[in-house]
């Protein structure tokens, strides 16, 4: 995926194994994201109540879950729209894409406002 915003759908949320952290074993969520291009990238995302990329992907999905911290069917999240930042990281000979932020769908893409003057209805 090209390093910069995306707009993408999130397509899977699974279990990913538990890391140890400063808060100790710590659960995590693989989620992968897809963008109009078929072009993909996956996250861990550490399930702590604190963690900002957890706190992103909720605020950014309106909430589809209210918590993957205690969620036990996180499938409310396939199909959700929304953008992620992406930044790349060169290790020696490989590039990995890594997510570094999510947002809201509604903070990247204007819909027109059917209050608007310019705004026209095609039916």
């Amino acid at each position: 995926m090209p390093e910069s915003y995306n707009q993408v759908n999130i397509v899977s949320v699974k279990e990913d194994k538990p890391v140890k952290t400063w808060k100790g074993m710590t659960r995590r969520k693989k989620v992968k994201f897809r963008n109009d291009y078929f072009q993909e990238v996956t996250l861990s995302i550490l399930l702590y109540e604190e963690s900002p990329l957890l706190k992103q992907l909720i605020y950014a999905t309106n909430g589809a879950v209210s918590s993957l911290v205690n969620a036990t069917n996180s499938h409310d999240l396939v199909g959700k729209e929304c953008v992620v930042e992406v930044k790349h990281t060169f290790t020696g000979m490989n590039i990995y894409a890594n997510v570094v932020s999510i947002d809201h769908i509604k903070n990247y893409v204007e819909v027109p406002d059917e209050d608007d003057e310019d705004f026209e209805d095609e039916s």
